[in-house]
């Protein structure tokens, strides 16, 4: 169980991140000065809100890419094709900024 990441942006792929790697993901953009106000899901709960702005997706993207290996250290490890595998700062950084935003499940 945890939070799927659905883009706007059919083309793309998803992202899901446990409820510990969801509240980390929250934790690592305030960190890093992203707004977290469409995050509320993960940091209480709740279905506060449903979107993540597209905006807010390339800022989440340029955190990752500017501190990429503290992200790969929190997400790094697990092999595929169930797992991340061993970097997924790049990767996952690609998916935010392409994702024209995205809806919370």
């Amino acid at each position: 169980m945890g939070v799927d990441l659905i883009p706007k942006n059919k083309s793309s792929h998803g992202l899901k991140y446990n409820w510990s790697g969801y509240r980390y993901i929250c934790q690592f953009a305030l960190r890093h000065g992203v707004p977290t106000e469409e995050f509320v899901y993960g940091i209480v709960g709740i279905m506060s809100s449903e979107f993540i702005s597209a905006e807010t997706c390339r800022r989440m993207a340029k955190a990752i890419e500017a501190n990429a290996a503290e992200y790969n250290a929190a997400f790094g490890g697990n092999p595929k094709p169930n797992g991340y595998g061993d970097a997924p700062a790049e990767e996952h950084a690609r998916f935010w900024r392409e994702s024209q935003g995205l809806r919370i499940d």
